[in-house]
């Protein structure tokens, strides 16, 4: 019998693997740093628009949605799970999903909180309105089990108090839905999917046809329409993002205007899918199919209502007085007042600098930060009054270390204005600041974009006191872009134009002029504007502002243009990534053979092979070393993971068959690919770290994990009766370095086979050797008990910088999206998103640090780095040494 294990194993059930994923989880992020357009992969946990993982979309007004409810569940320790989202459409019901009846547990709901935009603070709370549930109903023909009659409504315990905070919608009860743009409305990742933000949002959609979004869900791909989409199903995307997820039961609507006013009509409630690009629509279960269901079902509950309740035009009456404005009212003129729709202003006060702006220590002068070491302004600032610049003032004070100035720029040319500022130390990008994407397109995305200045307090005010205010205060301008024949430069200006603005420089301002002192402009800032992709905001910088009286009023300014300067940015910003030249060494050792171990550079090993094996690489691998021949120059010197690279693709083993397995086993929990690791300990085992099954008989960790000494069993976490195995053998890896952490990965062999299921199944290994995904799960060890988080990949080159040691190709580095410090155990497991199938892939495992809790990456084994020798020894069980 099988010795007992050294305490009770409660393995926390991750769930069932869902096709539900986070955006970023489609992105994918090189592994080298090839160019410079890669920034909203590199800090793609900065650029969130509101929470990580929330929805696509810009945050809500107070009174903007006043229907919107967060439904909850209440927990032990006095806080609410808020998991779903409803609309208020009676003074006590609210409309929302089916599926949110219950949640992970099989527990139903019991508070739905109204007139708070924010659900984790106390801000705004003074309107809030939180209230117990009394029923939940589902529609009769709901299924867990499908996506059809996705429909609910929840009677609360007593009304809500209206006014303009809460306020109920109506529903818009005509099958045709000819709105070509609408709003879906939550609180983000709100259904059992993932995170979410605090914060409600707002995102538009377009409808899409059911026609073309049965092509995305059909029976075939998603288990639960096994009839297909249906009339009470509405389809609905976002053409210009790429993939997120709405709130479950949350409304998709449309606004209509009327009496000046604007009333929020619901025209779907919120059921599945992924509503944010044509190829990835999001489903909604259409309103107008269930009106006499919600009227029947709210008469049986009590209220008051009749046939005529939703009428278009009564429900859109009832509450007209509180209503809010409709958004094309600029102004609202009474006699001699006038209202201002402030969004619209051109100018606006700031308190502080845009957090991806340097304010550098020479007078007038700006730059934009586009790294955590790197700030670029104009050669004007850099090089001001004859002086180099010594350092950056905000949003931190730190010293210049080199400035580099564009070798054609030439005193008192608007040609070639730019410059390089590089800072001795890294700006903390989890406070203050923050990094703006370089532009590479020639042409702008739009005619609008924002440039820095700053002015009087008293001359931008909407407040009027008795005396002046000559105190100045930094404003944002809103410019518009001119071409060249409406460029309308000052005579001042004209000398450093002598051949006028070129392709090099952009145009920017407006037509009208300002009281002198109203804006003066930040030389050096940016032209800028921020555009959301999928549920992010990334702030683009498209140009360098050189001069423009009055922020460009009247007269305009001239910016210089960045992508006009991308290949000189990248011979300084990325010097490795060169061209080959004359520079490059190459010489011959004649000391060295076929099949001796080389060493490229001072840290990077390699073997001596024939120059066929390494030269799919070669080129690349040229352009960035110094070169080394063994012998004779058909015998080469090559980097271990370039030829283990190539050798992976020779190489057929079961590993090559993993997704079509998967596929077909349905797998339900995560844990099913995971063993912990067993020593004996005489009367019992002692459970250690975790290992990830890859074959039927292979189980792949880290050296750091196992440690000096051979475990003896390995223990299943799928919950079956004999979970415990006998290890037959272990193989760590040759040529592991227990100092830098470099190929530290093992591979345990299982005297008894496994048996394939929905429980245990394989991880399927990631064998892209040029990508990573760029947002990963990771799951690891709490107290015993299996957790999950979120991991986003970054460069290498990027952690090496507050990394102590050299990181190695056979390493991965990567950050949580909190920020927080990434201090794993041993082993801890790195996978991707499942696919729609289930199909899990096995990107990377955890490594042993000592000092991980003082930095801001973690690194892991990369796994397609070792594809190769993982084959190699799968293929050779026999030949291990016992």
């Amino acid at each position: 019998m099988m010795k007992p294990i050294a305490f009770t194993l409660i393995a926390c059930v991750l769930g069932r693997v869902s096709a539900f994923r986070h955006p970023g989880e489609s992105q994918f992020i090189a592994n080298e740093r090839t160019n410079l357009d890669d920034c909203r992969q590199r800090f793609f946990q900065y650029f969130y628009a509101s929470d990580p993982f929330g929805i696509s979309g810009l945050p809500a007004r107070l009174y903007e949605f006043a229907h919107m409810g967060a439904i909850g569940w209440s927990q032990p320790n006095g806080t609410v799970d808020w998991r779903c989202g409803g609309s208020l459409i009676w003074d006590n019901f609210v409309l929302t999903a089916a599926h949110c009846a219950i949640d992970y547990r099989n527990v139903p709901p019991d508070v739905v909180r109204f007139g708070d935009l924010n659900i984790f603070t106390e801000e705004g709370d003074e309107y809030a309105q939180q209230i117990v549930i009394a029923k939940f109903v589902r529609h009769p023909g709901h299924r867990f089990s499908s996506h059809y009659h996705d429909i609910a409504l929840i009677r609360l315990e007593r009304n809500v108090t209206i006014n303009e905070t809460v306020l109920p919608a109506c529903l818009w009860t005509d099958m045709e839905v000819r709105f070509k743009r609408m709003d879906a409305v939550g609180w983000g990742k709100v259904g059992f999917s993932g995170e979410q933000s605090p914060e409600l949002l707002k995102m538009g959609l377009s409808p899409v046809s059911n026609e073309e979004c049965g092509k995305v869900f059909n029976k075939e791909t998603n288990r639960r329409l096994r009839a297909g989409l249906q009339e009470h199903h509405i389809c609905a995307s976002d053409e210009k993002a790429d993939t997120c997820e709405g709130d479950s039961g949350g409304p998709l609507q449309v606004k209509l205007m009327h009496n000046m006013r604007e009333t929020p009509f619901i025209v779907g409630v919120t059921s599945f899918g992924l509503p944010c690009s044509p190829e990835n629509p999001g489903v909604y279960t259409r309103v107008a199919s269930y009106v006499d269901w919600i009227v029947d079902t709210m008469q049986n509950h009590g209220a008051v209502v009749d046939d005529q309740t939703f009428n278009t035009t009564i429900c859109a009456l009832r509450h007209a007085p509180l209503r809010e404005y409709y958004a094309g009212i600029v102004t609202e003129r009474n006699g001699t007042k006038a209202t201002i729709d402030v969004f619209q202003k051109h100018l606006t006060d700031v308190a502080d600098l845009p957090s991806f702006i340097a304010k550098l220590d020479h007078e007038n002068c700006y730059g934009v930060i586009v790294d955590e070491e790197t700030v670029l302004t104009t050669a004007d600032c850099a090089g001001y009054k004859g002086k180099r610049i010594r350092r950056i003032v905000l949003p931190e004070q730190i010293d210049i270390s080199t400035t580099h100035i564009h070798p054609g720029y030439t005193k008192g040319s608007s040609d070639n204005n730019i410059a390089i500022l590089k800072l001795e130390r890294l700006l903390d990008f989890s406070s203050d600041a923050s990094a703006a994407c370089i532009w590479h397109g020639t042409e702008l995305p739009n005619d609008t974009l924002r440039t820095v200045g700053f002015g009087r307090s008293d001359l931008n005010t909407e407040h009027f006191y008795e005396g002046l205010n000559p105190t100045t205060k930094f404003r944002t301008s809103k410019v518009t872009a001119q071409n060249k024949t409406n460029c309308r430069i000052s005579a001042e200006h004209l000398p450093f134009l002598k051949r006028g603005p070129t392709p090099e420089h952009i145009c920017v301002g407006n037509d009208f002029f300002l009281v002198p002192e109203v804006c003066n402009l930040a030389v050096g800032g940016p032209l800028y504007s921020s555009i959301y992709e999928s549920n992010f905001r990334h702030n683009f910088a498209y140009g360098l502002a050189q001069f423009g009286r009055d922020c460009g009023y009247g007269e305009h300014l001239i910016a210089t243009r960045l992508s006009s300067h991308v290949e000189w940015l990248k011979s300084v910003l990325l010097p490795k990534h060169r061209q080959v030249d004359s520079d490059s060494l190459i010489f011959s050792d004649p000391d060295l053979h076929d099949g001796d171990r080389c060493y490229v550079e001072a840290e990077q090993e390699g073997r001596c092979v024939p120059l066929a094996k390494c030269t799919d690489s070669f080129q690349s691998f040229i352009a960035q070393s110094n070169v080394k021949f063994c012998s004779t120059t058909s015998v080469i010197c090559c980097p271990l993971d370039i030829i283990e690279s190539n050798e992976q693709r020779d190489l057929q083993s079961d590993l090559d068959d993993c997704p079509s397995i998967v596929n077909q086993l349905e797998p339900s929990d995560e844990d099913g690919i995971l063993v912990r690791f067993g020593w004996d300990a005489g009367d019992r085992y002692e459970i250690g770290c975790l290992g990830s099954i890859i074959t039927a008989s292979v189980v792949v960790t880290t050296v750091s994990c196992l440690g000096p000494n051979k475990p003896d069993v390995v223990q299943l976490l799928a919950d079956i009766e004999d979970d415990l195995f006998l290890i037959e053998d272990v193989l760590l890896h040759e040529s592991y370095n227990k100092t830098v952490g470099s190929n530290d990965i093992a591979l345990v062999k299982i005297k008894e086979s496994l048996t394939w299921s929905a429980s245990i199944y394989p991880a399927c290994l990631w064998m892209n050797n040029t990508h990573t995904p760029l947002v990963m799960r990771m799951i690891f060890e709490d107290d015993d008990n299996l957790d999950h988080g979120k991991i986003i990949a970054r460069y290498n080159s990027d952690c090496q910088r507050t990394h102590p040691s050299p990181l190695h190709p056979s390493q991965l580095c990567g950050r949580t999206p909190r920020r927080d410090s990434v201090c794993r155990n041993a082993s801890d497991v790195l996978i991707s998103q499942p696919t729609e199938g289930g199909v899990t892939y096995l990107v990377g495992m955890a490594q042993h640090e000592e000092q991980c809790s003082s930095w801001r990456h973690g690194t892991f084994t990369r796994i397609s780095a070792l594809v190769g020798w993982i084959k190699r020894n799968v293929l050779n069980l026999d030949r291990w040494n016992t």
